[in-house]
């Protein structure tokens, strides 16, 4: 891992992105602190492919368990919903 100063790695940009190709990331700091790396092309792609992956999964799980509960919530109130009119039917009562 290396890391250079802002205008370090602008005076030695090339070098900077020769060292990322070989797939070593270079940091870029400015006072101290990270603020960019520069990393392979390929890597960069398939970090966001991975990332971009990961959420569409979340986004799967998310959904199925949203749509499992309101299949449940409706399974559930479906059972035991029971209304005045089936009662009276089964007692035989009138209603008034």
């Amino acid at each position: 891992m290396s890391e250079l100063a802002v205008s370090e790695a602008r005076n030695r940009l090339a070098e900077a992105i020769e060292m990322a190709r070989t797939g070593e990331p270079v940091y870029v700091t400015r006072r101290g602190r990270r603020v960019a790396v520069l990393v392979d092309a390929a890597s960069y792609d398939a970090l966001v492919e991975g990332a971009e992956d990961a959420l569409d999964r979340a986004e799967l799980v998310a959904a199925h368990d949203s749509s499992a509960a309101a299949n449940a919530s409706s399974s559930s109130s479906d059972r035991f919903s029971i209304n005045s009119e089936s009662i009276e039917s089964s007692t035989g009562a009138a209603s008034s």
